[in-house]
């Protein structure tokens, strides 16, 4: 995980604790826990939550009845493990919850939130 990959609202693993991007300095990072703490975090400190069903449900998804693999939001779907392909030759793996985050941000104009 690079610096330059997290927005504000992100969600990341603070010490086991999960915590939101608040603010975003040079140096560090400034994230809240709950909706009266927030902390100073080195960057070190944090890390990624990988993707899992149980977050997609968190994030409002529903599970396909036919297809185990396949959640969907309004107009959005998503196949678990999760890919992304452009250009024919270039496939990512989308494997973090900050990385859905984001990339449902760009397509979608919307902010993923947790239910």
């Amino acid at each position: 995980m690079k610096a330059n990959e997290l927005r504000l609202g992100n969600y990341l693993d603070s010490a086991g604790e999960l915590t939101k991007v608040v603010e975003i300095q040079e140096d560090v990072f400034y994230t809240q826990c709950d909706e009266k703490i927030n902390y100073k975090s080195k960057w070190a400190e944090l890390k990624p939550i990988p993707l899992t069903e149980e977050w997609l449900i968190k994030f409002g998804f529903v599970k396909d009845k036919t297809e185990i693999t396949l959640y969907y939001k309004e107009d959005f779907e998503i196949q678990l493990p999760m890919y992304f392909k452009w250009n024919e030759s270039h496939l990512k793996t989308i494997k973090h919850v900050h990385s859905l985050q984001n990339l449902y941000f760009a397509l979608t104009g919307e902010e993923l939130k947790i239910k």
